[in-house]
């Protein structure tokens, strides 16, 4: 009998220790320091937040207490206010908020707000590995919202070969908690992406990358050292590469094969594209789309949307990797509810438009046909007005609907022109539209135009005046949202695509 209880007792422990290893450690709370925050009473006196790295993570009353009082989502960043060492908890609070919240577990909380770092001392960074060209049906990887367990409905699908900075690794359930940006330390606090397995990634801990040689049309990459002579995937070379953010990363170098390990995409990356046949994938097809205000300021921009559309593919043309490049065009109005009981088409203030097609092929005659439909569906749409337009306009519902109508084709390359003069009422910006702009498509760019300012025509100067400053102000937090910070620590100006014009700069017929 004492045996039994010796072996019962064992096995408990070895049950606890399992679990306990199978937390994630390095990133969370458990081992860090707070010491240097922390007043003679244990109370931590800091403004640097915390974050809670797992879905559904259980908020307790006490220190001490099993049964939970709440949970929390993925992402949820609050203030430390003291650690409980024994119990390996720490109470928190929200921001603005003096009460404590209650008491999370250590593990459960992110304490870092910079990467990890390598044994050599460098920011830990992966890139998602992409599908296999063989099994085209395996097209996304998830990122999971806790270090362990299924998706339940819950993981965000990510399809792109894409840069992440891991916050947090979880050695037993081998996933990584990764986020876009290289520093979560930036005010609005930056969303976590979630918790990606090793198998999905590439770890990318150098910092070096190169590119195909100017006189190069394209190269070959083996898939492996022992039979580099087979022919691989395809890159495109020339001078184009200096038109792209990033290069191929340096895994690792064979000096004695004299090769390089470098990571690549087989269907799709942010930054560049594989060839696919003769000519790059990403090349053969690009998708522009206008988000148009339509209210009665933006009268005669809706006739220059027109021939910037012309221009655009006029000037893509000539460029000699764009050569054979086609076009499909589509258009998005909004307005204000106002409209909808002036114009049949608006329903809630989104008004006529031209969804991108479904059909993903293109060839010059469908290029002219769409080139030619879009002129004149554009051509019909007309400006409102209304005694009871206060300004701001409904940005945001009209951004979500650009996103469903521009999501056909998701691996066609998408340009978003956003043209307007007034922002939202609502000041915040919906998670939504930043989750539907970063994971709809493998890659988008989108672009904000303000049109000119007006306020000496407006009935009250000061209301119009709100309204064009949030534009902007709007505009900026969902290139925030949705650019990289920075690329091989060159910080990414949010002005290059924010356009804010004058009278002269937008042609007006």
């Amino acid at each position: 009998m004492r045996k039994r209880w010796v072996m019962m007792i064992h096995l408990s422990l070895f049950l606890i220790s399992s679990t306990i290893h199978a937390l994630p450690e390095d990133g969370s709370c458990v081992n860090y320091d707070f010491s240097a925050v922390m007043d003679k009473q244990g109370v931590i006196d800091t403004n640097q937040l915390v974050r809670v790295l797992r879905h559904n993570a259980p908020v307790y009353p006490t220190a001490n207490s099993n049964s939970p009082k709440k949970h929390l989502k993925l992402g949820k960043y609050l203030l430390p206010v003291q650690v409980n060492i024994l119990q390996k908890r720490v109470q928190v609070r929200k921001v603005g908020i003096r009460a404590p919240l209650g008491w999370l577990e250590a593990y459960d909380l992110l304490c870092v707000v910079t990467p990890l770092q390598s044994k050599k001392g460098l920011d830990r960074k992966v890139f998602i590995k992409t599908p296999d060209s063989h099994d085209p049906n395996m097209n996304t990887i998830p990122a999971y919202p806790s270090y362990q367990g299924a998706c339940h409905g819950r993981c965000k699908q990510l399809s792109r070969f894409r840069l992440y900075f891991i916050f947090a690794e979880d050695k037993v359930n081998q996933r990584y908690l990764v986020s876009d940006n290289h520093t979560l330390e930036i005010d609005p606090p930056p969303p976590l992406v979630g918790w990606i397995g090793d198998a999905n990634s590439i770890p990318w801990n150098t910092t070096l990358g190169l590119r195909p040689r100017e006189e190069v049309e394209r190269i070959s990459l083996a898939p492996k050292v022992a039979n580099h002579e087979r022919t691989g995937i395809e890159l495109g070379g020339g001078n184009i590469w200096y038109t792209f953010p990033i290069h191929l990363p340096i895994i690792d170098i064979n000096k004695q094969e004299q090769l390089y390990h470098v990571a690549a995409p087989s269907i799709g990356m942010q930054g560049f594209k594989p060839y696919n046949g003769n000519v790059l994938a990403a090349m053969k097809q690009v998708d522009v789309f206008f988000l148009l205000d339509g209210t009665a300021s933006m009268g005669p921009y809706i006739k220059a949307a027109r021939q910037a559309a012309q221009d655009i593919a006029e000037k893509l043309r000539k460029e000699p990797e764009f050569k054979e490049t086609s076009f499909r065009f589509g258009f998005r109005v909004y307005r204000d509810t106002y409209a909808d009981s002036i114009l049949r088409e608006c329903q809630q203030g989104i008004c006529e438009g031209m969804p991108l097609s479904s059909i993903c092929k293109s060839d010059r005659h469908t290029t002219d046909e769409n080139g030619q439909n879009f002129t004149q569906r554009l051509s019909r749409v007309q400006e409102t007005r209304n005694d009871n337009d206060d300004y701001p306009e409904k940005l945001f519902d009209g951004l979500r609907q650009a996103i469903v109508d521009m999501a056909s084709c998701p691996k066609v390359g998408k340009l978003l022109f956003v043209i307007g003069d007034h922002g939202d009422k609502q000041n915040e910006i919906p998670q939504d539209i930043v989750d539907g702009l970063n994971y709809t498509f493998d890659r988008a760019v989108v672009f904000f135009i303000q049109t000119p300012n007006k306020s000496h025509q407006a009935r009250t100067s000061y209301a119009y005046q709100r309204a064009y400053r949030s534009y902007r102000t709007q505009a900026i937090k969902i290139l925030d949202k949705t650019l990289p910070i920075e690329f091989e620590g060159r910080k990414i100006a949010r002005t290059k695509y924010f356009l804010s014009l004058n009278k002269t700069q937008l042609p007006t017929s």
